[in-house]
């Protein structure tokens, strides 16, 4: 999994997002910019509530987690 977040620099909401998070596509191309989660944290920024939720992770991982239960 990719350790790089994606956060705005042209607001004040100082939230993170994931790669492939569906409010990622809000933010204006020159205004994207790719950091680690370490860094983020340290300049203020807080994550997503989306894209750290655990809907969201099962909704993305739904295929490892069938394909786990297929082998037990």
């Amino acid at each position: 999994m990719s350790q790089k977040r994606v956060i705005s620099m042209g607001n004040n909401t100082k939230i993170y997002h994931k790669n492939g998070c569906r409010y990622t596509h809000r933010i204006l191309s020159q205004n994207i910019y790719q950091t680690t989660r370490k860094d983020a944290r340290r300049y203020g920024f807080r994550c997503c509530r989306y894209c750290n939720s655990m809907n969201h992770h099962f909704k993305t991982e739904a295929h490892v987690l069938d394909n786990y239960g297929n082998i037990l």
